[in-house]
């Protein structure tokens, strides 16, 4: 299992996306958070509300993530999409999230 870390730029673009996720059988989980998001452009500070994904999958996934991201997520700056190895999982929600994917 991987944690996959990805934003969006609104809600709406996080929707068609997670729609489009579950689907294609992508992920098993995904938190969703609303973090304020700072970042340099040029010389200006920019701060504005985000979409940030935590996803949940197995790590064959990955590839289809990152290619459907490429597909439908358009921004001026490119999104971050970061893959976590997990150490230990305990084996109930290993056998739960290979069955859901």
């Amino acid at each position: 299992m991987i944690f996959v870390y990805f934003n969006c730029k609104n809600k709406e673009e996080a929707d068609l996306f997670l729609k489009r996720v579950f689907d294609q059988k992508l992920a098993a989980w995904v938190d969703v958070l609303k973090p304020n998001s700072i970042y340099i452009d040029g010389n200006k500070i920019n701060k504005e509300e985000r979409i940030v994904l935590i996803l949940q999958t197995q790590e064959s996934k990955l590839q289809g993530l990152e290619d459907l991201a490429r597909e439908l997520v358009k921004q001026d700056i490119p999104s971050a999409i970061a893959s976590f190895s997990i150490y230990r999982l305990n084996r109930e929600y290993k056998d739960w999230l290979a069955m859901k994917i």
